[in-house]
């Protein structure tokens, strides 16, 4: 049995090889998708993109907690934010600007928006409630994109049944 690809554990040559066919995939599908067909390098790079990946995705293993963490760092939920003051009656413009306000107090201070206390979000806004914590939770995030493309669960299984019904057809 071979050894679990780790992408963090790459050495600098794995990383410029994945780079370099990468680069190589993008840029001629590119090409030849403008000129109404797919280049037959493609079809000959694609075993090695099979083969490079395969191992690699097989034996994924995810740090939730890093993931959730890394998403709180990057802000991700200050749309949501900004959703919960125009749900509770301030314009959209005005809204923004709170928020911006709020990010802004939370990069001071190295925190994120969900560990930021309420008594900072009413000093920015009395409209603010207890009920911010669940607006802004990276489930609530995650739950209320709905659209095709987002992450969902709702729509990721919808995505994933169409995906399933067309390999099986194909």
């Amino acid at each position: 049995m071979s050894e679990p690809v780790k992408s963090r554990g790459m050495s600098g040559k794995d990383v410029i090889t994945v780079g370099i066919f990468s680069a190589i995939y993008f840029v001629i599908n590119f090409a030849f998708m403008l000129l109404g067909g797919l280049h037959p390098l493609l079809w000959i790079l694609m075993p090695g993109f099979i083969a490079l990946f395969t191992g690699m995705v097989s034996t994924m293993q995810f740090n939730k907690a890093n993931m959730e963490a890394s998403a709180k760092r990057g802000f991700t939920n200050a749309t949501d934010a900004a959703d919960y003051l125009v749900n509770h009656g301030v314009p959209f413009r005005d809204a923004h600007g709170i928020v911006g306000r709020l990010v802004l107090l939370c990069l001071d201070k190295g925190i994120s928006l969900d560990e930021l206390p309420l008594s900072e979000y009413k000093e920015i806004s009395p409209v603010f409630e207890e009920d911010i914590y669940e607006a802004i939770s990276m489930k609530t995030c995650v739950e209320k994109r709905v659209t095709l493309g987002a992450p969902g669960p709702s729509v990721m299984e919808q995505v994933i049944a169409q995906n399933k019904e067309y390999l099986e057809k194909n």
